[in-house]
């Protein structure tokens, strides 16, 4: 089943494949999407959003949400992720997501192994 985010402005509107998405974040009064190809701004409240956000989203902060799949690597106080960019956050705000990553990384590598087990077996 494909997912999107519906990004409607005053001259366009496109659906946004979930999966490409690195990260939304709010800034005053707009919402930004980050995605593999472009980036979107749009006028509106990051929570019009958040239902089609799935599971491997993190919330680092009230205005700021990761895609966790597209991160490389989470140190010192940065979050990097496939393209490039990094994001900084505060130190308790990156402790807690840093171990919350590191949780949802653990739980992907049995998922994964489980997996590649499994179809050994077949």
């Amino acid at each position: 089943m494909d997912r999107f985010i519906p990004v409607i402005k005053p001259r366009s509107s496109i659906k946004v494949d979930v999966n490409e998405v690195f990260y939304i974040e709010q800034y005053l009064r707009k919402t930004k999407i980050l995605t593999e190809r472009e980036t979107h701004e749009i006028y509106s409240k990051i929570d019009d959003y958040l239902g089609y956000l799935g599971s491997n989203f993190l919330k680092c902060h009230r205005s700021l949400y990761v895609n966790m799949d597209k991160i490389i690597s989470m140190t010192e106080q940065s979050i990097v992720f496939e393209n490039g960019e990094s994001l900084y956050l505060s130190r308790d705000k990156f402790t807690a997501a840093r171990q919350h990553f590191s949780r949802y990384i653990m739980c992907n590598k049995k998922l994964l192994l489980f997996i590649f087990i499994s179809c050994n077996f077949c």
